[in-house]
């Protein structure tokens, strides 16, 4: 008989959300797109105790001077700018944009959550 698999009981954290996103996003979502990346941030912070959503709204709201657009559309507007796009959606859109959009989503978490926060452990 071989060894018996290792079980893990750490709870998910943000570093890990964070490396996930920027290492092994398909792993946990199937194809790595921007609309999945955003999935996965917005259902692991439904789960928290202390929800970043409204941080990461007012962030982005104050410096792109959005107004009521949800920050995942702002997000993604400033990371592929005046590019055509085949809809109003967070998808579909070419691998180079959905892999500059997930760069800034990573940037903006780690500027929410402050980097002390979100080093891997």
């Amino acid at each position: 008989m071989g060894d018996a698999p290792q079980v893990h009981t750490r709870p998910l954290t943000w570093p890990f959300v964070i490396e996930v996103l920027q290492t092994r996003l398909g792993m946990w979502v199937g194809r790595p797109t921007y609309e999945r990346a955003i999935a996965l941030v917005i259902g692991f912070d439904m789960a928290q105790a202390e929800s970043i959503n409204q941080r990461l709204q007012s962030r982005v709201s104050e410096r792109r001077k959005t107004g009521s657009i949800s920050w995942p559309s702002a997000l993604l507007e400033e990371a592929i700018g005046d590019e055509p796009r085949m809809s109003r959606d967070l998808g579909p859109l070419s691998p180079e944009q959905d892999a500059r959009a997930i760069d800034l989503l990573v940037r903006e978490l780690r500027a929410v959550l402050g980097d002390a926060d979100v080093e891997p452990s």
